[in-house]
């Protein structure tokens, strides 16, 4: 109330002092009763004013609302309001929707917006919660950034990558790590009864884990003494391979053989079968071969596929109908797109085309901006009917089906809906061989490269990929 009176006061908007003396009489002085089993209890003044819904409140909400904008864009000129460029671009990726949607509460750390108690929960400890790894305890070894790159290339399942990038940041659950969260009663090796199972005992130690690693094609043996963790000894390892391929080769060995001992010590504690090393190396031995030959059967045929002609190309809509095709491209970052949307003919000619820079939170809300600057688009082409075409999978279900979209892209969805329920729009995903025109207009609009007549003129780059989609 304090700001609304330095509003209304002389040095505010000038207002007679006697209509500002009648206003705040009507906002300080209003008081509430509440009924209780049908009577009237004792009176009480509310301490922020008016309730909502008063007549006069919206009145004094623009008044004060004005006021406040007026305030903020004197404090810039005088540039004693100053925001900084990283603070304007995530004000930029806020997504609005163009439609009349009503406002949501949105809890921004799920993906679909809703609020859950584990996601509560780890808000409310992130700030205390310290990182309990040995290795980030350890001052004499800091692993560079080098070798979770490779371990992340490494051409193994995705499981098993993950699952070495958890041994070597000492995140799995054994015993230690268990008991030192208090979550098991002792920190004892349930197979061969050491005092402590830590990673490096479960995986290079523990006697029958010994024979498997030793047995293995690698005849892995490991001093403790020189490397004390895991993660330094896979660096050492990765320093004695002579090129990237056999880094990636024993690693990958390795992480297979660690996988297939895990999953073995699992069966022992979760289903009592008992360990037995040879049936575990043969696992290890097995799985690995059986890798060797997919990679480098999917490698011939990739080698195949690009020495062929693409299989997917652009399709023609139907006869006296238009298609509209819309990409989106990135900037390193990922903090900007460029939106792109091209009209076709049915004989891939390029008849309009619109494009677009915009401030994106992730590749998904950027991907969706395409789409809907397509839809957009369409509606100021008075066309009857359009088939709007993209290469994001997610999207283009997103925008045919119920389903609730991420939080950061809800608003975009929604308008992609309204427009498609009130228009004759269909939409299709395609590959992105299928998609190059639209992509390449994107990319060269982010990089600034793009003629501003492109749509009159077409550069010839863009002409030679029009003429492979009318083939």
């Amino acid at each position: 109330m304090g700001f609304l009176r330095g509003s209304s006061s002389p040095n505010g908007v000038r207002f007679s002092s006697v209509w500002v003396q009648w206003i705040m009489a009507v906002v300080s002085t209003v008081s509430f009763s509440i009924f209780a089993n049908g009577e009237k209890r004792a009176a009480f003044i509310p301490q922020r004013g008016l309730r909502q819904g008063d007549p006069i409140s919206p009145y004094l909400f623009t008044l004060v609302a004005d006021v406040l904008s007026r305030m903020i864009s004197r404090s810039t000129f005088d540039n004693r309001f100053q925001v900084s460029a990283e603070l304007l671009a995530h004000i930029g990726s806020i997504p609005i929707s163009c439609e009349d949607q009503a406002d949501v509460v949105i809890w921004n750390y799920t993906p679909k917006g809703n609020y859950e108690v584990r996601s509560g929960y780890h808000v409310a400890i992130q700030d205390s919660l310290q990182f309990d790894s040995k290795l980030a305890e350890s001052p004499v070894f800091s692993p560079p950034a080098s070798m979770w790159s490779l371990i992340w290339f490494l051409n193994i399942p995705l499981k098993v990558r993950h699952f070495w990038w958890r041994m070597c940041q000492n995140k799995l659950a054994t015993k230690e790590n268990l008991f030192r969260r208090k979550c098991a009663l002792s920190s004892q090796c349930p197979a061969c009864v050491c005092p402590v199972e830590s990673i490096e005992h479960l995986l290079f130690h523990c006697p029958w884990t010994r024979t498997v690693c030793f047995g293995s094609d690698l005849g892995i043996r490991v001093d403790m003494q020189v490397c004390n963790y895991v993660a330094e000894w896979t660096y050492s390892v990765m320093n004695m391979c002579s090129n990237k391929s056999e880094q990636l080769e024993i690693i990958g060995k390795v992480a297979m053989v660690g996988w297939c001992i895990w999953k073995s010590r699992n069966d022992w504690v979760f289903n009592h079968n008992p360990l037995n090393p040879t049936v575990t190396l043969y696992q290890a031995t097995a799985t690995w071969r059986e890798l060797y030959v997919l990679n480098h059967l999917g490698a011939r045929q990739l080698n195949a596929a690009v020495s062929e002609p693409p299989s997917h190309r652009w399709s023609p809509p139907g006869l006296g109908h238009f298609k509209l095709n819309c990409d989106a491209s990135f900037t390193k970052d990922g903090s900007k797109a460029s939106l792109a949307a091209i009209l076709q003919n049915r004989e891939g000619q390029l008849v309009d085309g619109r494009t677009s820079i915009v401030h994106v939170s992730s590749t998904l809300q950027g991907e969706a901006q395409a789409v809907r600057m397509a839809c957009a688009f369409f509606q100021t082409l008075n066309l009857s009917q359009i088939s709007v075409e993209g290469d994001s999978k997610t999207v283009i279900e997103l925008s045919v089906s119920e389903l609730v979209p991420p939080w950061d892209c809800m608003a975009i969805i929604h308008d992609i809906r309204s427009t498609k329920s009130r228009n004759n729009i269909s939409f299709c995903w395609s590959p992105r061989s299928s998609n190059r025109a639209a992509h390449w207009v994107a990319s060269r609009n982010l990089t600034g490269m793009l003629p501003l007549d492109w749509v009159a003129h077409p550069p010839p780059a863009l002409r030679a990929i029009l003429s492979l989609d009318s083939l």
